[in-house]
């Protein structure tokens, strides 16, 4: 259940939340907002910790 963000094209983050484990380094995530122009091979950073709100 950790969160993820990506760098979208236009420069912002996506927050991503892991909701499933599939193997060989793949998961299957709910995405935060519009997940419009992600492409598969995106660099993608581990927040080691669950979604919040601050």
């Amino acid at each position: 259940m950790n969160a993820l963000s990506i760098k979208t094209d236009d420069g912002s983050d996506l927050v991503l939340e892991t909701a499933q484990l599939l193997g060989e380094g793949v998961v299957r995530t709910i995405a935060m907002d519009s997940p419009d122009g992600l492409v598969r091979g995106s660099t993608v950073v581990d927040m080691n910790q669950p979604i919040s709100v601050q």
